[in-house]
């Protein structure tokens, strides 16, 4: 892949000085930290049992999650205002030397998110126990592991889920920190972007590694169409890859999008019919079901939220592709944040049915006469 650090820059992106991108990381991170608890705080209202679904001893705490969040949040925002105050928000120059700021800031948040025990953090009683589970877990799926049934397996599979959401931030998390330790300057490509094509392969494979994890862990259960999905978003990395590394090659020209197209409609599929647990794709009765067209028997949501987030969730699954045929999105700073965040929000919202499928699989079947009105409603 070429190397683009040699070219002259015709054009930098204005949005990349204001928000660099380890402030743009941090605020993934924190992102995700904030929906989580949101993820909580509804479950806990509809008196979900996610302790046992997670095999927790006690139900994870929304106010806890809220809390961190708050926390890192205002050490970012510290951060940032610091670092827009001694660069005279937006200096290109400036931006490039105290670059190290919010790279330091974002080492510091993702250590007290993952690293750092409760032990040598004070006060003690504002940090949230769940971190140390957290930690144990990513040890545990790092590998690909995955607990056995009962002891936190669909906790691991929810977290691995999440992690293939952070992908590309975690390529940007290597990126950045590469820039730290080593005191380089941010590397800027000749259309005023970073340099994300620094040390191709090494990035292709940590791209990867949360669609690997999956892998494997579908492997470990059983899983070969679910494994199948992953496969499918690999093959995208890798035609990527190839079409980066040689525009002209019209295998890579038609097979990047193809590969977007099969991955995306693969992946809504999966999402509906066997993580919600959907009839969207079985209808089971024709010309009209017992229950609302599309969905199931026993729902634990509004009927009118299932059909808005399945159509929010094949918006945001085509991004993959129109990352591919609108280079707006993948040719600024801002575009690419943007399709992260949306990314991020996909899955907060996937959560909630996935969630949902799980406690229902796990309580009897309603009888075929339930009524729609004796189910349990969030309006």
């Amino acid at each position: 892949m070429a190397d683009l650090d040699t070219e002259p820059i015709s054009y930098l992106d204005p949005y990349l000085p204001l928000f660099p991108l380890p402030v743009r990381l941090s605020s993934l991170v924190i992102l995700g930290i904030w929906l989580y608890g949101i993820n909580l705080r509804i479950f806990h209202d509809m008196n979900l049992d996610t302790a046992t679904l997670l095999s927790y001893p006690t139900s994870p705490n929304h106010r806890s999650v809220f809390r961190l969040a708050a926390i890192l949040s205002l050490i970012l925002g510290i951060s940032t205002a610091t670092f827009w105050t001694v660069t005279g928000l937006g200096d290109v120059d400036l931006a490039q030397y105290y670059l190290v700021l919010p790279n330091i800031t974002l080492l510091l948040i993702l250590l007290l998110v993952f690293v750092l025990p409760n032990r040598i953090l004070w006060p003690k009683q504002i940090w949230p126990t769940g971190r140390t589970r957290l930690r144990h877990t990513l040890l545990r799926i790092g590998i690909g592991g995955l607990a056995p049934e009962g002891s936190g397996r669909f906790g691991d599979i929810l977290l691995a889920d999440a992690l293939t959401s952070y992908a590309r931030p975690i390529t940007e998390i290597y990126l950045s920190f590469r820039l730290l330790f080593t005191s380089a300057d941010l590397p800027i490509t000749a259309k005023g972007k970073v340099n994300r094509e620094v040390h191709p392969w090494f990035l292709l494979l940590l791209f990867s590694w949360p669609f690997l994890i999956r892998m494997r862990q579908c492997h470990i259960a059983n899983q070969p169409a679910n494994l199948l999905k992953y496969a499918t978003s690999i093959a995208v990395l890798a035609m990527s890859m190839i079409y980066s590394q040689d525009p002209s090659d019209p295998w890579a020209a038609w097979g990047l999008p193809v590969a977007a197209v099969v991955n995306t409609c693969y992946s809504f599929y999966w999402d509906v019919a066997h993580d919600w647990d959907l009839n969207l794709f079985f209808m089971e009765e024709y010309p009209r079901p017992s229950y609302p067209i599309g969905l199931r028997q026993r729902l634990l949501f509004s009927t009118w939220k299932y059909y808005a987030i399945i159509a929010l969730d094949l918006v945001l699954r085509f991004m993959w592709t129109v990352r591919f045929l609108a280079p707006h999105f993948n040719g600024t700073e801002h575009g690419i944040f943007v399709v992260e965040v949306l990314e991020i929000v996909r899955r907060f919202l996937w959560t909630f049915f996935r969630v949902e499928a799980e406690q229902l699989r796990k309580l009897k079947e309603p009888s075929d006469t339930t009524e729609m009105e004796e189910q349990h409603m969030i309006d």
